[in-house]
């Protein structure tokens, strides 16, 4: 299979890119994602055991891949259920078991911000500088923010939060607003810093990272040839790559 895109000039070129990546992608990716605003996500891979409910409905449907993930809905996962929700510019959002997220709101103004709501479990953000803006995560421990670029894990249980930053930065608000750099973690319940910021081991594990770093690696190498292409191409890179041979001509 081969994705071709020819020069057509300026505009007819975007437009021709657009539509031979979305004629390819429509081969293995369900259409009903091509039918919602490319500024919103989608559900990128799912493992049994995630239900996501709409803002417009009053029950919850079974969350299946390439279902759009827009403002309003709410996902849960079960003690074994696990999701992946990718962004307009690439960024990606991992979703842990035992978890509750809402998407709030996107922000069309200038920052282009996504505003989440983790209200248990645990999620991994890799952000990507590409056309996502920053990210908001609301917490029962404060409001985690994020740059345009980087990797943060949010935990929350019990009420209490728990961020850790592995690469890039982030910022706790609260009652005292905490600045987190690479290599920072810091736990925070009613908008209180309980302990931290603190150092912490990057490298130590547990499922849900080990869940995590496998599915990255599954990322790594389309994420090397990335930088050559065009941005409403490139965060599709890797799904393409595993569907056959492609190329992008310019």
């Amino acid at each position: 299979m081969r994705a071709v895109v020819g020069h057509e000039g300026e505009m007819g070129g975007r437009a021709m890119r657009r539509l031979c990546v979305l004629t390819v992608l429509a081969l293995t990716v369900s259409p009903a994602v091509f039918a919602q605003s490319y500024r919103h996500g989608r559900i990128r891979h799912v493992e049994e055991g995630v239900s996501i409910q709409r803002a417009t409905e009053t029950g919850a449907e079974e969350a299946t891949a390439n279902l759009p993930f827009l403002p309003g809905d709410r996902v849960w996962t079960d003690g074994g259920g696990r999701a992946e929700f990718q962004f307009a510019g690439g960024s990606l959002l991992r979703l842990d078991s035992a978890s509750k997220l809402d998407y709030v709101a996107h922000d069309d103004g200038r920052d282009e911000r996504t505003v989440l709501r983790l209200w248990s479990g645990a999620l991994f953000l890799h952000l990507r500088d590409r056309r996502d803006g920053p990210f908001e995560v609301e917490t029962p421990g404060g409001v985690v923010t994020t740059g345009n670029r980087g990797v943060i894990r949010i935990d929350v249980e019990s009420g209490e939060t728990r961020v850790s930053v592995y690469e890039g930065e982030a910022g706790l608000d609260g009652a005292q607003p905490v600045r987190l750099r690479a290599g920072d973690r810091v736990y925070a319940r009613r908008g209180e810093v309980q302990e931290g910021p603190t150092t912490f081991d990057r490298t130590e594990g547990d499922e849900f990272a080990d869940w995590d770093a496998g599915r990255q690696e599954q990322t790594a190498y389309a994420a090397n040839r990335q930088e050559a292409l065009p941005d409403d191409v490139a965060p599709y890179a890797d799904e393409l790559d595993r569907h056959g041979a492609w190329y992008y001509e310019t």
